[in-house]
């Protein structure tokens, strides 16, 4: 059967992908037969149901690209053992904390089964979440601040954009309040 081999990823490789940059990888088939002709099938399914593949509309799958070689005769050939193909997919702020999977396989052309085939291979792109980044003198998270009854309190927040989001909204949520009488600690 024919081999996926270096540069392409290895089984369950794990890219990460940013806002914008793209995500570049090639898969490259071989087999050991000089005259097969080697062939890259891209899987429209993802790995896992919870790992789709990523939207095509931000995807490039490049043609298969033949090796050149030289004949009996002494001309340039082109073949198709090795072969290679490129991938490409562009991250965008909807993909922000998802996990997509893209699988692929070598196959010999006109052998069919196992012995003509690699096994379905799938590298995953995750796509970390935004967050935006705390300038200084913003208050921490988790930070306690402690007021009087009837007292206004305020505090500042700033933040800066690390990616291409266009606004963040920052949520302030009080997780518990308590009363306590002047002079004493709170039960």
């Amino acid at each position: 059967p024919p081999t996926l081999v270096f540069p392409t990823p290895a089984a369950n490789a794990v890219l990460i992908g940013d806002f914008g940059i793209p995500v570049n990888f090639v898969i490259k088939a071989v087999s050991r037969n000089a005259g097969d002709e080697v062939h890259i099938i891209m899987s429209s399914d993802g790995a896992r149901e919870d790992t789709p593949p990523p939207p095509s509309d931000r995807v490039v799958v490049g043609p298969e690209q033949p090796t050149q070689a030289q004949s009996i005769t002494g001309s340039i050939v082109l073949v198709y053992n090795p072969t290679t193909r490129s991938y490409t997919f562009t991250p965008s702020t909807a993909d922000a904390g998802k996990m997509y999977s893209v699988c692929f396989m070598g196959k010999i052309q006109g052998k069919e089964g196992l012995a003509g085939q690699t096994r379905l291979q799938c590298v995953f792109i995750m796509v970390p979440t935004t967050r935006p980044i705390y300038a200084a003198g913003s208050e921490a998270n988790n930070t306690e601040i402690s007021t009087n009854v009837g007292c206004s309190v305020q505090f500042s927040v700033t933040s800066g954009k690390n990616d291409t989001s266009v606004a963040y909204t920052l949520l302030v949520t009080p997780v518990a309040s308590y009363y306590a009488p002047m002079g004493s600690s709170a039960a």
